[in-house]
């Protein structure tokens, strides 16, 4: 199946339809959830929703809808979801004049509970782009090493959890893609001693049309290899798309010149 982008409601607006907002506490047990979609489906669209424990046997249910009955309001559908079993406390609450705000939640929480903002990243790639226009060398060397250092230690963690060096490479590209850093495939050279890291998805080429390499992402590059391999690393780019390339690719190498650990997928 096709990688898609996760979508995020934190508002919405469409000036003719009736919209609202649900947010429900529950049970977290099974058949809860689906005794609630099953008893909206025939009164309400819904636009987009979410579902997440809570602990402590509980979970919360947000959804954005629209009103397809009209004889129904924000209250009825308050009342019918508030009548239900497995539904401990409900709110829903209307639009305003077609805009419809998720009060509910402020801002975001990552995957491991860190907060986080929703950021375009058109606003962050220029940026990085003033920063060039303005320091020149110097601020590539920043980005390189911003990243370096975020990625080793965000992923050093890792390291004790799992144990063999190829998985949790694996491993930390799936986190990667998941958050929207980068789509990255994984593969070997040279016996073992060099990693290149090839991205068909890198976020630091997004709206830009002029630029000579990514060095934020090439930090990374380098800062988890650090962390997963647990020795000092560098790192080059050699091919970019914003110099034609089909992908931004990374060949990671260690410092001391000797392989890297376990080489059994070359």
């Amino acid at each position: 199946m096709q990688h898609r982008k996760k979508v995020e409601l934190p508002f919405y607006y469409s000036r003719e339809e009736k919209l609202f907002h649900l947010v429900a506490e529950m049970n977290d047990e099974p058949g809860d959830l689906a005794s609630l979609l099953a008893a909206l489906k025939s009164k309400v669209t819904l636009i987009g929703h979410t579902g997440y424990s809570v602990g402590g046997g509980r979970a919360v249910f947000s959804a954005f809808g629209r009103i397809v009955s009209p004889s129904d309001t924000p209250e009825s559908i308050q009342k019918l979801v508030a009548k239900l079993d497995g539904v401990l406390e409900c709110e829903v609450t209307p639009g305003n004049k077609g805009l419809l705000v998720d009060s509910f939640h402020h801002g975001l929480q990552t995957y491991d509970g860190e907060p986080g903002l929703l950021l375009p990243t058109r606003v962050l790639v220029s940026t990085f782009e003033r920063m060039e226009r303005r320091f020149g060398s110097g601020a590539k060397i920043i980005l390189y090493e911003q990243g370096r250092d975020y990625a080793k230690s965000r992923w050093s963690l890792l390291k004790a959890a799992v144990p063999d060096a190829n998985t949790r490479m694996d491993e930390v590209a799936a986190i990667v893609g998941a958050v929207g850093w980068a789509v990255v495939g994984i593969s070997y050279g040279q016996g073992g001693k060099t990693m290149k890291l090839v991205n068909k998805e890198c976020f630091e080429c997004t709206g830009r049309t002029r630029g000579n390499g990514c060095d934020f992402l090439r930090g990374m590059a380098v800062g988890l290899a650090e962390a997963v391999f647990g020795r000092e690393m560098t790192g080059v780019e050699t091919r970019c798309l914003l110099s034609g390339g089909e992908a931004c690719e990374f060949v990671v190498s260690a410092r001391d010149g000797l392989p890297l650990v376990s080489i059994a997928r070359n």
